[in-house]
């Protein structure tokens, strides 16, 4: 039985990565052609918003930054929390 779980492990890490490359791709394809990959629309000439780094994606506001990124910003916050709680005990 521990065996299995272990294998499946290995193609869900898999996966994860093969998503991640293909989620960096998409997003340098975007940046290469100024479109915001939260809306779609054509980013204006030096309004770019993000981390700066191509490969995280290059955003036309704030607002769709966070909309893309949500899930890893909620997550994020929630470990910071969990860290700030167990410093604190």
């Amino acid at each position: 039985m521990g065996y299995q779980n272990a294998c499946f492990c290995n193609v869900i890490r898999t996966v994860q990565s093969n998503m991640a490359e293909s989620e960096r791709s998409y997003l340098l394809d975007l940046w290469e052609k100024n479109v915001c990959p939260g809306c779609k629309r054509e980013i204006p000439q030096g309004a770019r918003v993000g981390s700066g780094k191509k490969s995280e994606g290059g955003f036309c506001s704030l607002n769709c930054y966070i909309e893309y990124h949500k899930f890893g910003l909620v997550a994020g916050v929630g470990k910071a929390a969990s860290f700030a709680r167990n410093q604190n005990s």
